[in-house]
């Protein structure tokens, strides 16, 4: 195999691997509820905006 075989062949195997990914997310959510997903967004902004206040106290 040449270069632009094996470029090719890597990049098959990625979109193969990212697309079983994106599958496993969607399956994961098709169970929760969207106050569900709701709640896991609110959770992740208020982590970090809990570290934006314990920064600030810090200084």
């Amino acid at each position: 195999m040449n270069h632009n075989d094996l470029v090719a062949f890597r990049m098959a195997l990625f979109l193969a691997a990212f697309q079983k990914h994106l599958n496993n997310i969607r399956f994961f959510y098709m169970f929760m509820s969207d106050t569900d997903i709701e709640l896991l967004i609110q959770d992740r902004s208020n982590i970090f905006r809990k570290g934006d206040k314990a920064v600030g106290e810090a200084t």
